[in-house]
């Protein structure tokens, strides 16, 4: 039986610009001309692509993931503290 589940954890995000210093603290590789799109690692075994505007989010344990703009906007909401 399939059951549903929220996921409920707070998480710091900035939005991908492109610069240099997101470039280097992530570890992101330049496209090329074959592939149009940054390429970062998730995780130990997994690549993410990721564009400009895209969301790169930090979980609770320190990894980083990218996140579509469209996506980010309508799951995650800005806490004000």
């Amino acid at each position: 039986m399939i059951k549903t589940y929220r996921k409920v954890v707070t998480v710091d995000a900035e939005q991908f610009d492109e610069s240099a210093s997101m470039i280097k603290r992530y570890k992101i590789s330049q496209p090329d001309s074959i592939a149009p799109e940054y390429v970062m690692s998730a995780n130990t075994e997994d690549i993410a692509y990721l564009r400009k505007g895209d969301w790169i989010v930090t979980g609770e344990f320190g990894d980083h993931w990218p996140i579509r703009d469209e996506v980010f906007r309508s799951s995650y909401k800005e806490v004000h503290e």
